[in-house]
């Protein structure tokens, strides 16, 4: 269903609903419970407010503030609690969806530039996946960063698919209400793996010493590697996994089955939660 018959405010609610709806599933892995986004929900509000300089207020862009807003929030109050947990599959699933997007859809500089920067983790991530063993910490620590590193380009190719004109325009293609919902999660996920990503840079905090900044940076790192968990997935299953993706993604380039927006909210939504019924076990308890 197209949202053509939609207002620009109506169409920033769509996407704030797949902001809320991606918060929501990540807040459900969390000990603390839902309350936190009723918090951040009247945080958001402050993105009602105009500026001083604002000549005219536009409702559909201050709405996406407030989603903005809110899921800053969010990360902010939940932090390590909703920190996703990561295997093999996982890992594997984003490498091909991110070279899906490379040799399909990019050209010229930018895709020499994205596929020789991601050749050497890609043969890292081949080697987790077609490999039974225990990882130290930190090839762990490694496979987290790079998911998150994945998640927040796949997660922004897909906002690039997405048809987001309508905040920019008053002339736009009409997008479609479902790919607007997904959008606004795949947002959500950029959103959070940039976060991640943030969370382990070096930086000092103020009236932070050396020595605080070093513990601080060593406890986020355990708590990143710690949050790739070993499943123990066999060669067979990984060239499985292979084997289906690509073949979905060839036959969709051949014959324009969906469009690249519907079949990044599969590679990001639908994959990744598929692969995790399909394959994910525990590994077996030490003896």
């Amino acid at each position: 269903m197209d949202a053509s018959h939609y207002s620009q405010s109506q169409l920033s609610l769509l996407f704030g609903a797949g902001v809320v709806a991606q918060t929501a599933l990540y807040v459900l892995r969390s000990p603390s419970g839902l309350s936190g986004l009723g918090i951040a929900a009247l945080a958001g509000l402050f993105g009602l407010i105009p500026s001083g300089r604002e000549r005219s207020y536009d409702l559909h862009f201050h709405l996406m503030v407030c989603f903005l807003i809110y899921a800053c929030t969010v990360f902010a109050q939940y932090k390590k609690e909703i920190m996703a947990r990561v295997s093999q599959s996982s890992l594997l699933v984003n490498s091909l969806t991110f070279w899906y997007v490379c040799v399909f859809y990019l050209g010229g500089a930018r895709q020499a530039f994205l596929m020789s920067l991601a050749a050497l983790p890609t043969l890292g991530t081949l080697i987790v996946a077609f490999t039974v063993r225990e990882w130290g910490f930190k090839m762990r620590l490694a496979c987290y960063v790079w998911f998150l590193i994945l998640a927040a380009a796949n997660s922004s190719f897909q906002v690039r698919f997405g048809n987001l004109s309508f905040l920019f325009f008053e002339s736009y293609a009409p997008p479609h209400a479902l790919d607007l919902f997904l959008t606004g999660m795949s947002f959500t996920i950029l959103f959070a793996s940039l976060f991640y990503v943030y969370i382990l840079i070096p930086f000092r905090e103020k009236r932070e010493t050396k020595e605080q900044r070093a513990k601080r940076w060593r406890a986020d790192a355990h708590a990143m590697a710690s949050h790739f968990v070993d499943y123990r997935m066999t060669a067979a299953q990984a060239a499985q996994i292979v084997t289906l993706q690509c073949g979905l993604y060839i036959l969709n380039y051949w014959t324009g089955w969906v469009s690249p927006g519907v079949m990044m909210d599969v590679s990001i939504v639908v994959f990744p939660a598929a692969v995790s019924l399909l394959y994910v076990r525990p590994a077996p308890e030490a003896t």
